[in-house]
């Protein structure tokens, strides 16, 4: 039986899977459904029905099995629900979306489903079987206790995720380690009733370690298994995101949260969108460009003789960094003007945005 600090800690590790599963599935989905953020509203209803279900339909199997075996048991299967939802997802995308189409509401609804009930379900049932345990060890308000505990973990798992883990891990090793925090979790609870079962859950903890080793091969594998028959030369999740680079004959497309932003080189792109508007002024002098500077626009405004500075507003820098990487040589410098990176989102008055780096 746990004692107080062991209820704790464990209500600590359920906050801490549920928030890291929540954020890679939720941004996952924002990538299938290229980037429309009314369909998050879709798959938190589906979060909260499968938590409130996974308390009702599984709390009561915990009477039954005892609050250490159920527990035990739900972890294992929080941790496998991670992984495995995120590949469920990469597989149905190309199965039910059109590559550049916006999903239909039925296939919405089915993708959300999918990637978001079971873990849901394991949640809520968890939750109870914790509560329980904190009946047994005669904790005093052992549901303010698992409460507390819990969003203090997805707190921490929060933090952890926006400071660090979105920014240098990709998806999958993301879910795979909520994955292994999750079975490690199911080892402690089994070992105390029901040993014979790590012998089913030790191999599977093998397997999710394996694949944090290999995460990302099996990000890039998954993610060209979304965009075929494309071929997916690298793809890069940051805090802001996620954005594929994709080649074809020498041609390279950047998707940004599952939407093509622009190619490179895609010079009749880049003519239209600099020389149109900068043909309405008589004689311009300084050029803003919010977003889609990596698709050549800086050298053609540069080729008007009157414009002396260029300033571009991009919210990620890993954008341009990847753009940089593909690019030709200068592509985001020109001859005989300033031109200025801007980072921050290009909504707040200009002078305000971000962080400002020139080069000549």
């Amino acid at each position: 039986m746990p004692s107080k600090r062991g209820l704790i800690l464990l209500s600590w590790c359920l906050g801490l899977v549920s928030i890291s599963t929540q954020v890679v599935v939720l941004r996952e989905l924002l990538t299938v459904f290229t980037g429309n953020e009314l369909t998050i509203a879709t798959s938190l209803a589906f979060w909260l029905l499968a938590v409130a279900a996974g308390c009702l339909v599984l709390g009561r199997a915990v009477g039954r099995l005892g609050p250490e075996a159920a527990a035990g048991l739900l972890f294992a299967a929080a941790g496998l629900a991670a992984p495995l939802e995120l590949a469920a997802i990469r597989l149905l995308d190309p199965i039910t979306v059109t590559l550049g189409e916006m999903p239909g509401p039925a296939v919405i609804l089915m993708v959300s489903a999918v990637g978001v009930v079971p873990c849901g379900l394991a949640v809520g049932g968890l939750f109870v079987a914790i509560v329980r345990l904190g009946d047994r060890s005669e904790t005093r308000s052992p549901i303010a206790v698992v409460y507390g505990a819990e969003a203090l973990g997805s707190g921490v798992g929060g933090l952890l995720l926006s400071v660090y883990l979105l920014e240098f891990l990709n998806p999958p090793a993301v879910a795979v380690l909520a994955g292994i925090v999750s079975l490690l979790g199911s080892v402690h609870l089994l070992g105390c009733t029901r040993r014979s079962l790590i012998l089913a859950v030790l191999p599977i903890l093998a397997c999710l370690a394996l694949g944090l080793v290999w995460s990302r091969r099996l990000d890039l594998a998954m993610r060209g298994s979304q965009l075929s028959p494309l071929k997916v030369v690298e793809t890069d999740d940051t805090r802001h995101g996620n954005i594929i680079v994709t080649e074809r004959q020498g041609v390279y497309d950047f998707f940004e949260n599952g939407v093509l932003a622009f190619t490179v080189p895609d010079p009749m792109y880049a003519e239209e969108c600099a020389h149109i508007p900068l043909l309405h002024h008589p004689s311009p002098e300084t050029v803003l460009v919010i977003g889609g500077a990596g698709s050549g626009i800086v050298g053609e405004a540069a080729k008007h003789p009157s414009v002396a500075h260029l300033d571009y507003v991009e919210i990620d820098p890993a954008a341009l960094e990847t753009v940089i990487r593909y690019a030709p040589p200068g592509w985001l410098e020109a001859d005989g003007i300033t031109v200025g990176p801007v980072y921050g989102d290009g909504r707040r008055p200009y002078g305000r945005i971000g962080n400002r780096h020139h080069s000549q």
